[in-house]
């Protein structure tokens, strides 16, 4: 029924959620891989999928910037959250572009962001500015807009927060790679650092400081944020 664009595992390990281009998002036992649920009301491709830390509910995010968030104990869909930032009808390419591509929740689980490209003027080549917005938990308002403090073209791929709450990192790019590393309290980033070729995704050690970043020339590359640390704290 197409691809699959999402996978999230639930924190006690026993569900794990799909979303993908069918616009359906399907939740599956971890212990022998039957379907639990399909919940439905996506109008576009589901590109990503997380739980809350608590355990307690599921977010789904669209091509169309739309977030939902689901009971999971009932699989009903308590509300939704606006990311239409994130997403743009491109006349020219005849295609709505953009969309929720990466989700995450700050380790307490009272920010949720969301992360992709925003202000697209060339769909084809990818021609945007990367976007996260950060939305409060609690009452779903959004917080602030992160962008990053240097002019960069593309979009925000992948992101975590580091274990202390106090920051997060985005990576992505369009003809160039690069991270960028933001105060959850601030909008324009405090460090970016440029990366060889454009970064789909980033995963972050539970120590908080060593990065794995794999990028579009087929390479997978660890980074040492040690001396980084410092920066941020200061």
């Amino acid at each position: 029924k197409g691809y699959i664009r999402a996978v999230a595992v639930s924190p006690n390990g026993m569900l794990i959620a799909t979303g993908g281009n069918d616009n359906m998002v399907r939740v599956w036992s971890a212990a022998d891989g039957t379907l639990v649920k399909e919940l439905a009301g996506h109008p576009r491709h589901v590109y990503n999928v997380a739980f809350h830390p608590s355990g307690t509910a599921l977010i789904s995010g669209d091509l169309m910037g739309g977030v939902k968030q689901w009971d999971v104990a009932t699989w009903t869909m308590t509300r939704e959250f606006d990311g239409k930032l994130l997403s743009k009808y491109d006349a020219g390419f005849k295609a709505d572009v953009g969309g929720i591509r990466t989700l995450e929740f700050s380790p307490d689980g009272k920010i949720l962001a969301a992360g992709g490209i925003t202000d697209v003027s060339n769909a084809f080549a990818g021609v945007g500015n990367p976007l996260i917005l950060l939305f409060d938990w609690e009452s779903g308002k959004l917080l602030r807009p992160l962008r990053p403090k240097e002019a960069i073209q593309g979009s925000v791929w992948g992101m975590k927060f580091h274990p202390s709450g106090e920051f997060l990192i985005g990576a992505g790019g369009g003809g160039a790679g690069a991270m960028w590393f933001w105060k959850t309290t601030e909008e324009p980033s405090f460090y970016a650092m440029g990366l060889p070729s454009v970064a789909y995704d980033l995963a972050l050690h539970p120590d908080g400081l060593r990065l794995a970043v794999p990028l579009f020339d087929k390479t997978l590359r660890i980074y040492d944020m040690s001396a980084k640390l410092d920066v941020a704290a200061k």
